[in-house]
């Protein structure tokens, strides 16, 4: 892929999704971003705090993220993934509503960073043992891989697959949460040759070591595994840092 993996992060977590044995879609919005001449992690600090005051006042419900890389190819290539969630399409539209209004045009005239890529996408959040309590206020792990079904096999199976997977890794002691992303708007099969991205996220770079490590120990070779194994299959991973800013 070209220009961008995409990513999400746990913002807003509803556990009610996990009512359903596939849960409704989320909405996410991700911008592939490099500072501004003069502008640097301070500058984008600052926003965040003008960012969420303004988000305040015009009553718009969303969750804002910003992931930086750490191992990754071409590291050089952005500075900051900017990411926003939402509940559904109508919120994600209300807020883009907002962004390029009038009422917007403070946070847009601050915005410290130029996107070269904009994308949106829906994603499918899995079994959680973690909220965003354990992600707010430290640095979050966050690792991508892109991925493509197996013959015969859909998302739905992916879904199912991989949340048996992740349950049996829990049993073990893995804090890890998981999702599956599939593209929107913003990119097409030449940018994007694949049939969806997993992302696993960790409250911290411990948690990150001890559920690699654990999933080879305990979950690798089980029947969840192979079971996830015989419906997808996915590249080598890139691993982010990431903060909860909204």
């Amino acid at each position: 892929m070209k220009k961008i993996i995409l990513f999400v992060t746990l913002i807003g977590l509803p556990i009610s999704l996990f009512a359903q044995e596939v849960p409704d879609p989320l909405t996410a919005g991700y911008s592939q971003c490099k500072f501004l001449p003069g502008k640097g992690m301070e500058s984008l600090e600052e926003y965040v705090e003008l960012f969420n005051e303004e988000l305040d006042k015009a009553g718009i419900e969303m969750g804002s993220a910003m992931l930086m890389p750490f191992f990754k190819t071409n590291i050089s290539e952005y500075d900051v993934l900017w990411v926003n969630t939402w509940q559904d399409n109508a919120q994600a539209g209300k807020a883009m509503d907002w962004w390029l209004s009038d009422a917007g045009e403070k946070s847009r005239d601050a915005w410290p960073m130029f996107c070269d890529t904009q994308i949106l996408t829906y994603q499918w959040w899995m079994e959680a043992v973690t909220d965003r309590d354990d992600f707010e206020g430290q640095n979050f792990s966050a690792s991508y891989y892109t991925c493509n079904l197996r013959d015969g096999k859909n998302l739905s199976d992916a879904y199912l697959a991989s949340n048996a997977e992740l349950k049996l890794a829990h049993s073990k002691g893995s804090k890890s949460s998981s999702v599956l992303i599939r593209p929107a708007s913003g990119t097409n099969a030449a940018e994007f040759p694949f049939d969806f991205v997993r992302l696993f996220t960790n409250p911290s770079f411990t948690n990150w070591g001890e559920a690699v490590d654990g999933w080879y120990d305990n979950v690798r070779g089980s029947a969840e595994s192979n079971k996830v194994r015989d419906t997808y299959d996915c590249n080598g991973s890139t691993l982010f840092t990431g903060r909860i800013v909204r």
